[in-house]
């Protein structure tokens, strides 16, 4: 027996939590909504008129911080003090069996058509503030040929419940969603598709088995969703928030569940409907201006026709007064509009990424302004960058754990080094070592970091300061 007795009291523990989570839950939705730009509304009535304008501030955040991870490297260290050559040796197969399942994850993933790992990992780290990584070793067949896939999926959290005991995990499940053709390949034809052509399945995990219910019917799906014994005393999920904000809880604090984990928004959340309004504003005051109708000043009753919007194309403003035609005066901007957009700039710039990061400047720089402007970007995202290296560290110890543990017979392994040099090597279980902690270093390199770490370390070692080891090691990333 698992965790939990049947169908009825996963259910119920899945509710559960999602309750309690709701308004975390909530706030994800809010912010990816404004990543994906989701079209602002003017609130309130009679706001037809309104030219509504969406700022684009939350996706050219969002994006900066992911494009910086997209052109970073990852590095593997076991930190060093006294080695001998078979310790070197030992460290060195243990970072390049690292690197090497984190390289044939990737192939998978890219072959279901997803980024890869490091990818998924910051964007959900940077739009979720959360990440939620699941990793185990299972047998696949790439066109005939028979290999150990390292199976890392990056989960969105957002679908995520599990439930905590005083060591850890004690049960997690997953929702998603699948065509009918892909839940009929996973789980034979034990499965219908609901009224979207979709099929909700629920992947449930405790710390001996792991099976998949449908989410429609929630019963335990029959054959390859049936409970299986994964072989484990844990369960091989990894979840952690970004950032520091832990749940804080007492008699007068209603909810803080929103504030754990959160998103690259934290600071500026508040600010893009706002400023979504203000350039609503801008721009209907602008549009009146160049549909500025013609007024005609006449005898007798105004005619119904005012009671329309004069300001659209081709408008006549009829007002009673003898008959003459005159330009109409074009509206401007008041003074405070502007003033108020500068002060959302500066509150922008103070929670985000300067907009001179975003390439708003009046001259052009040199490799040393773009380099000072890319590091004042990375501090913004030092929270996720920390949390990413995290993930990455566990699924390194997950990956030697489960190696080392398994009977599992040598390998071949390949990939890039920490150097991005390629490497191929054949593996046993035995020439890992588990003894010190694997490092995980998400490197992000501006223009002229290669360059200056370079000429650091060949005057360290031409003084004879530090070996040409501890240059490679420390000085040169």
């Amino acid at each position: 027996m698992g965790y939990f007795a049947d169908e009825t009291e996963w259910i119920d523990a899945i509710n559960i939590a999602g309750n309690s989570t709701a308004s975390l839950r909530e706030r994800m939705d809010r912010d990816f909504n404004f990543y994906r730009l989701v079209p602002f509304k003017m609130p309130g009535k009679n706001v037809d008129s309104y030219e509504n304008v969406t700022s684009n501030k939350p996706a050219v955040l969002a994006n900066k911080i992911m494009e910086l991870f997209a052109g970073s490297r990852l590095k593997f260290g076991i930190p060093l003090t006294e080695e001998d050559k078979n310790q070197r040796l030992d460290v060195t197969q243990t970072e390049l069996f690292a690197h090497g399942c984190i390289s044939l994850a990737d192939f998978h993933l890219e072959q279901l058509g997803m980024p890869d790992v490091k990818d998924l990992t910051a964007f959900y780290a940077t739009i979720r503030g959360y990440i939620c990584n699941r990793f185990w070793f299972r047998e696949s067949e790439f066109r005939g040929l028979k290999y150990l896939l390292p199976d890392i999926m990056p989960w969105d959290v957002r679908n995520c419940y599990w439930g905590m005991g005083k060591d850890g995990l004690e049960w997690v499940a997953y929702k998603r969603w699948a065509t009918l053709e892909q839940a009929k390949e996973e789980y034979g034809e034990d499965v219908e598709a609901d009224e979207n052509g979709v099929v909700n399945l629920i992947n449930c995990w405790d710390r001996g088995y792991e099976w998949t219910m449908d989410g429609r019917t929630q019963q335990f799906l029959k054959g390859k969703g049936e409970k299986d014994e994964h072989g484990l005393d844990y369960i091989p999920i990894y979840i952690r928030p970004v950032g520091s904000v832990p749940h804080l809880q007492g008699p007068h604090i209603s909810d803080s569940i929103e504030m754990v984990g959160e998103s690259v928004y934290k600071n500026n959340r508040i600010l893009f409907e706002r400023e979504s309004e203000l350039l609503t504003y801008h721009m209907t005051i602008t549009a009146q201006g160049a549909r500025t109708p013609t007024v005609i000043f006449y005898k007798g009753d105004i005619p119904p026709k005012l009671k329309n919007d004069p300001y659209k194309k081709g408008g006549v403003l009829f007002l009673k007064e003898g008959e003459d035609i005159k330009p109409y005066a074009t509206p401007n901007l008041p003074a405070e509009s502007r003033t108020s957009y500068q002060m959302f700039e500066r509150m922008d710039s103070m929670g985000g990424i300067s907009s001179i990061a975003h390439g708003v400047l009046d001259e052009s720089l040199p490799a040393s302004g773009i380099n000072m402007l890319m590091k004042s970007a990375l501090s913004v995202m030092m929270p996720i960058k920390k949390a990413v290296e995290k993930s990455f560290e566990w699924l390194a110890a997950e990956a030697i754990s489960q190696f080392k543990e398994g009977d599992y017979d040598e390998i071949t392994v390949q990939g890039m080094d920490n150097r991005r040099k390629q490497f191929y090597t054949k593996i046993k279980p035995g020439d890992l070592t588990d003894e010190r902690q694997l490092i995980a270093e998400v490197v992000v390199e501006t223009p002229m970091d290669e360059l200056s770490e370079a000429g650091r370390a060949v005057s360290l070692v031409d003084s004879k300061i530090v070996s040409k080891r501890f240059a490679r090691d420390k000085i040169i990333k």
